[in-house]
């Protein structure tokens, strides 16, 4: 399992996710997590999973990231959060994210980015269509606060896009 490069969980009903679960899974470059039924994503569920590239956890109960959950992900492009009712990202959810390109996270119910913080030390990546896709984003409510500016759905659509 030590040269496992892709790994497909998707629709298995796991609901909780070991601290150690893929700690020998070093080598994996694709992770698939999506329509099962995580709530929480801890932040030492993906420590050891330095060369992944790809991470989905699309489609599942996720309300709540805990920071700093993909610190350890430096090599991470794509980031799949996309149909959870995520409720809120922390100021440094993404921190160590230095490759990502995109982050999906269309079909939430509600997440709030007033916490999230542009600088070097956090977030490290500009809001826009290109590191977070919001083109079919179907939430009811989107903010983002930088500067105090607070956009609603339709308000963050067209400024962002």
């Amino acid at each position: 399992m030590n040269n496992l490069i892709e790994l497909d969980l998707s629709i298995n009903k796991l609901s909780n996710l070991d601290d150690d679960v893929f700690s020998d899974l070093k080598s994996l470059i694709h992770l698939n997590l999506s329509s099962n039924q995580l709530s929480v994503i801890n932040n030492r569920i993906f420590n050891s999973m330095e060369n992944l590239i790809d991470l989905d956890l699309s489609s599942n109960f996720i309300k709540e990231i805990e920071s700093l959950s993909f610190s350890n992900l430096i090599f991470l492009e794509n980031l799949y959060l996309n149909s959870n009712p995520i409720k809120h990202i922390e100021n440094i959810t993404f921190y160590g994210l230095d490759s990502i390109k995109n982050i999906y996270i269309s079909s939430n119910v509600y997440i709030n980015f007033s916490n999230v913080d542009n600088t070097k030390n956090s977030l490290n990546m500009k809001i826009s269509r290109e590191v977070l896709n919001l083109r079919f984003y179907e939430s009811r409510n989107v903010l983002y606060d930088e500067k105090n500016l607070k956009y609603t759905q339709n308000e963050c659509m067209n400024t962002i896009l």
